[in-house]
């Protein structure tokens, strides 16, 4: 069983205003609160992995019967 095999970047949701999963030109700088006890990048907010396809899988079964 193979699912995504050449392991293409497809997307399932986008952005509004550029229809593409991949940016956003929404200001979002200014409506973020930059601390330094906040965890990761203003990147990985805007970051949406379950806009994606799930990366390439392939599954191999035996099945031995007495």
């Amino acid at each position: 069983y193979g699912y995504n095999i050449f392991d293409q970047r497809m997307e399932t949701g986008v952005f509004s205003d550029t229809g593409t999963a991949s940016y956003t030109t929404y200001p979002i700088l200014g409506q973020v609160p930059l601390s330094v006890n906040r965890i990761g990048t203003v990147r990985d907010l805007m970051a949406r992995p379950e806009w994606y396809v799930a990366p390439r899988q392939v599954q191999l079964g035996l099945s031995i019967g007495f």
